[in-house]
């Protein structure tokens, strides 16, 4: 059943005439019984979702099927659209709703995705992909996480427990990613992950499987020790300290369009919000264009999410949107995210303050007193929370608009 604030979205959404059926994971659940009456379809459950409004919806579900769950990503488009496309092996169409559903492995972007998922083709892959780990090539392949269209990773494992994380994407995410695989080395509280191997054909790269926690798991859990944040921001400068070649610089004026692209896609979304998201995305374009972005590595999207950490240090993950920029752009969107734990409830406001305040001192005794430019990183916290308040959305809670306005009433606050 279509959620009240889904029910909303696809009542304005003309150009897509399966939307609702797509928001709603039983209605999908049931369009696909009716296709595959033989496949025991049980339900499904969403774990993604990426809405552009009048163009498309694609919506990825982990789908009951039997005994086994399969994953698939399923994409509301215009009539005119859906015509054109042809049904191919791993692609329904629902013509009803001008639907096509993806079955994994395949993946309209992500080509070696079907390499990867068949356990026929997936030790050649493997080996192509890391000659000079032979013990690795037999593994089997586990999700992670996937963005359908854009990036897949799962975790190599052997019978023997030798680990790996391997990436796929798409020929758009590839490029920094390919790059930024080997530019950065382990140092001092800094850890990270070795590359084992890579592929630009197959656009792939794999590295060791790192010990430790993720960060956004561990904070809010009792007893979680304030000193780790200190640890995790002596590690970042640590990053901010290094001179990798070949990074490129940031672009002011592709980050002020993306800034204004979310606050439009709000202002469609959520059309009572559309003067106070434009009106707050204008101040903080404002703020950021009247400084100079400086020179310096940085991680491109540090969040809690791309850290790990063990007893023997501290782990930075996924380096694939490195750039050069302000080192206060990676401290602002970490503190974006612990300010998003304190909206939706996972943390106290108290407690995601008295965080943010060990993260930066933790920075400052490793990059040196007066490193941190406080009204920077609260420029960039800002314009974070408003490029993520789409993901109130994305993330697909059955309160995800209440959830996105009390985002952005506190990044107004932050602003």
């Amino acid at each position: 059943m279509l959620t009240p604030d889904d029910a909303s979205v696809a009542a304005r959404e003309e150009a897509l005439p399966g939307l609702a059926l797509l928001l709603d994971a039983e209605a999908f659940a049931a369009a696909l019984r009716e296709q595959l009456p033989d496949a025991g379809i049980a339900g499904a459950s969403e774990f993604y979702a990426r809405y552009k409004p009048g163009r498309s919806c694609v919506v990825a579900y982990r789908v009951q099927a039997g005994d086994t769950d399969v994953d698939v990503y399923a994409r509301a488009m215009p009539r005119e659209s859906f015509e054109r496309i042809e049904a191919d092996e791993g692609v329904l169409l629902l013509e009803d709703a001008a639907v096509s559903v993806c079955v994994f492995p395949h993946d309209e972007e992500i080509e070696t995705l079907a390499r990867l998922g068949r356990p026929d083709t997936r030790s050649k892959l493997l080996a192509e992909v890391m000659p000079d780990r032979p013990a690795l090539w037999d593994a089997k392949a586990e999700r992670v996480r996937y963005w359908p269209e854009r990036r897949f990773v799962a975790r190599l494992e052997t019978e023997n427990g030798d680990a790996a994380a391997f990436k796929l994407y798409a020929e758009r995410s590839y490029k920094g990613a390919g790059h930024n695989a080997c530019a950065f080395v382990p140092r001092g509280e800094l850890r990270l992950a070795e590359c084992l191997g890579r592929s630009d054909r197959h656009r792939a790269l794999a590295f060791e499987w790192l010990p430790g926690r993720v960060m956004d798991q561990l904070m809010v859990e009792p007893g979680f020790a304030d000193s780790t944040l200190a640890r995790v921001g002596a590690a970042l400068a640590e990053l901010h300290a290094q001179q990798p070649p070949g990074l490129e610089p940031r672009s002011p004026e592709a980050e002020s369009k993306f800034l204004h692209t979310r606050a439009r896609w709000v202002g469609t979304v959520r059309p009572e919000l559309a003067e106070r998201t434009r009106t707050l995305a204008e101040r903080i374009d404002t703020a950021l264009q009247g400084h100079s972005p400086a020179g310096s590595p940085i991680h491109g999207d540090f969040t809690p999410r791309q850290v790990l950490v063990a007893p023997d240090g501290v782990s930075i993950i996924d380096l694939d949107d490195a750039t050069l920029g302000e080192p206060a752009n990676d401290l602002g969107v970490f503190i974006s995210r612990l300010e998003l734990m304190a909206v939706s409830g996972s943390l106290s406001a108290a407690r995601a303050q008295a965080l943010v305040s060990t993260l930066l001192d933790g920075y400052e005794a490793r990059a040196g007193p007066g490193s941190v430019d406080r009204p920077a990183v609260t420029r960039h916290c800002a314009a974070e929370l408003v490029r993520r308040l789409p993901g109130a959305f994305r993330r697909r809670g059955d309160n995800w608009m209440k959830l996105m306005e009390a985002t952005l009433e506190r990044a107004e606050e932050i602003a």
